[in-house]
């Protein structure tokens, strides 16, 4: 047993003797080769040697080249003096002087101008860095800059390299520049093999004229594409962009941007929400998912005011007029040509029908567009988003501020920028010289402004025929106005409304008190506008009517009319004449006398539990204010250890100018 016990003890005491030598070899620094061996001197008082001559050593697989060395081959210290060069695994570092030490694989390395190049072709320069050899890992402070292979720049005042990852790690006071973009940030990953750069704290960024900035992302050279998150912000010169995340990939300049998204362009005075959002730059499109909405700004009568519009979808699309498929110019061409019919002339022609000119009742606009109900109260709130500096608009009444609006500001040119006031008509065969512009908005569609209100389940536009087309029980409320139709079309020439039609099962219901409603109902029904205001409308198919009289402003008479056409013409905002058409009936009553089924038209359907009270029920979110001021202050990039090291500053002249313009000094010198 006691044999057995030191004889363990013997073999243990042997492999930490040998794991110890092992250890101290380890440690050792070797000397390689040196051009002149005479030239190297062994001091009596120590172990250290010096060579004169160029020399090369080895450690941990890594080679050391000097023009001068001391060398403690005991200790493992070795000093190396004078374009020091060290190679591992394809990286190089060069220096004017390296402490190096073999007991820790630490090589201090110090110099004017030290520098690292990795495989990669990846090169840092600074003035102290510290490498491991062992674990191929580097260390570097009090400033450096890099430049990457692709000519990237990425600076800050200390940082990591890790050889085997092929990774750079940069921290505090970061700056980089890549492609013509500048950004500061706090921390920031490079990956050379990956060719990609990851911000890891809040960073700021500016190309020219706009601005960024997030709380992290990341960008790959070699795929030019840019990811952002936390709090994203855009600026640029006609836009503002706030989205929790965004995608955007630069070959395609296609865009995704998800959560929380909100667009604002104060040139075409629009606000855009969705929780998902896809833009793509050729043909130039924007999809709007997850309870998108648009808010479209105006400015009228020195009032400003928002219309709020929202669906399960809504997308916009251009295309050159050779991209767009000959049915579509047909049809939309079609309904064009037919606009500038009068739909009156073409029904009576077809009938030859006879005429009654009622005089006996002369209603007032009034009459017809207002009631006794308080329609100033605060039911509906007139919302203003964002101080509004724009000349006023001329819109009129709901659909004219539609389509003033949509076809203005959506499409972001004139609606007729393709049909001239000559109105030639466009084909598909013509020149490429401008986009034709869609949009389309899908499925549980509600509008809101403080003067008009209204929904339906398809809405389409185009810049072909200047036509907003409103499908799939559509119905529109103005104060205390109703229009419903199968379809409602509204027609804009000059970006002012110029025709409203309600297509089939046209119904248009005034409320006059709590219990009765002037109604016109009829197979279409056609309102037409001259510079914005209403001057005729034609109830055309099996019209028939419903006006209630006032007596010393009480409701005491109901006025029924019937005609296959009905029509009026309006002279400073009043009925200046009615007409009836083709076996004409015109009738009144007493209200006393009448049963509470007579005061009211077959198919009559006041829907004003389905109408918005409010913003809140068609666009929920918070608008965000404009931060645009705030951008203007922040400093930019400077790059200060790109210059010491290789007397280079990327180019800022673009954002200076654009600074200085926003800040209303148009000669920045």
């Amino acid at each position: 047993m006691i044999k057995r016990l030191a004889l363990i003890l013997i073999f243990s005491f042997s492999f930490l003797n040998l794991f110890g030598q092992q250890r101290e070899e380890a440690n050792l620094v070797h000397l390689i080769r040196a051009v002149d061996k005479l030239a190297s001197r062994q001091s009596d008082s120590s172990n250290v040697q010096t060579f004169l001559g160029p020399a090369e050593f080895s450690h941990n697989g890594a080679q050391i080249f000097c023009d001068t060395a001391r060398w403690d081959q005991i200790k493992g210290f070795l000093d190396a003096i004078g374009n020091v060069k060290i190679i591992q695994n394809e990286t190089v570092l060069t220096s004017d002087f390296v402490h190096y030490d073999g007991n820790t694989s630490i090589a201090q390395v110090r110099g004017r101008r030290v520098q690292l190049v990795d495989k990669d072709k990846n090169c840092l320069r600074t003035h102290n860095l510290d490498y491991n050899t062992r674990d191929s890992t580097a260390h570097f402070f009090s400033g450096g800059s890099m430049i990457s292979k692709d000519n990237s720049i990425i600076e800050s005042l200390r940082g990591y390299y890790d050889s085997k990852i092929e990774m750079f790690k940069f921290r505090n006071n970061v700056e980089m520049y890549a492609d013509s973009i500048l950004i500061k940030t706090d921390s920031l990953i490079f990956w050379g093999n990956r060719n990609q750069a990851d911000f890891l704290g809040e960073l700021a960024a500016w190309q020219d004229s706009s601005y960024l900035m997030a709380g992290k992302g990341w960008y790959n050279r070699d795929n030019e594409e840019y990811f952002f998150q936390e709090d994203v912000y855009i600026m640029t010169p006609d836009n503002e962009v706030w989205s929790d995340s965004l995608l955007y990939k630069r070959k395609t300049t296609d865009a995704e941007l998800y959560s929380n998204t909100q667009i604002l362009d104060t040139v075409q005075s629009i606000i855009i929400f969705a929780d998902y959002a896809k833009y793509a730059g050729n043909p130039r499109s924007f999809d709007l998912y997850k309870n998108p909405a648009i808010a479209i700004y105006s400015y009228e009568n020195e009032v400003a005011d928002t219309l709020f519009v929202s669906g399960d979808t809504i997308r916009y699309h251009e295309l050159l007029p050779s991209q767009v498929d000959s049915a579509t110019f047909e049809y939309s061409n079609g309904l064009y040509k037919k606009s500038l019919l009068d739909p009156l002339k073409i029904s009576l022609s077809s009938r030859g029908a006879p005429t009654i000119i009622d005089s006996t009742l002369l209603l007032s606009v009034d009459s017809l567009l207002k009631s006794s109900i308080d329609f100033n109260n605060e039911t509906f709130i007139r919302d203003t988003l964002i101080p509004f500096t724009k000349p006023p608009e001329k819109l009129f009444d709901i659909l004219n501020a539609i389509s003033a609006s949509a076809t203005d500001s959506l499409q972001g040119v004139r609606t007729d920028s393709l049909i001239v006031q000559t109105r030639k008509i466009v084909s598909s065969q013509q020149v490429d010289t401008a986009a034709v512009k869609f949009m389309r908005i899908d499925k549980n569609i509600l509008f809101y402004r403080s003067d008009f209100q209204g929904k339906c389940d398809s809405l389409l536009l185009n810049s072909i025929d200047s036509t907003i087309r409103m499908y799939i029980d559509p119905v529109i409320w103005n104060e205390n106005r109703q229009f419903t139709g199968d379809s409602i079309f509204s027609y804009t020439t000059n970006n002012n409304l110029r025709r409203v039609e309600l297509n089939t099962n046209a119904f248009v219901i005034i409320q006059q008190d709590t219990t009765y409603y002037n109604q016109i109902k009829s197979l279409d029904f056609f309102a037409h506008f001259t510079d914005g205001e209403l001057t005729r409308f034609d109830a055309i198919g099996s019209a028939s009517a419903l006006f209630f009289i006032e007596e010393d402003s009480v409701l005491t008479t109901m006025n029924e009319k019937e005609a296959e056409t009905i029509s009026a013409l309006l002279k400073d905002k009043q009925i200046n004449q009615t007409r009836s058409y083709t076996n004409p009936k015109s009738n009144a009553y007493p209200l006393v006398d009448l049963a509470p089924d007579k005061i009211v038209i077959q198919g009559f359907n006041y829907r004003d539990k389905e109408r918005p009270k409010s913003r809140i029920e068609v666009c929920d979110r918070k608008v965000l204010p404009s931060v645009r001021d705030i951008t203007v202050t922040l400093e930019e990039p400077q790059f200060p250890y790109t210059k010491t090291f290789f007397d280079l500053s990327p180019k800022t002249e673009a954002i200076h100018a654009s600074k200085q313009k926003q800040q209303g000094n148009p000669n920045p010198n």
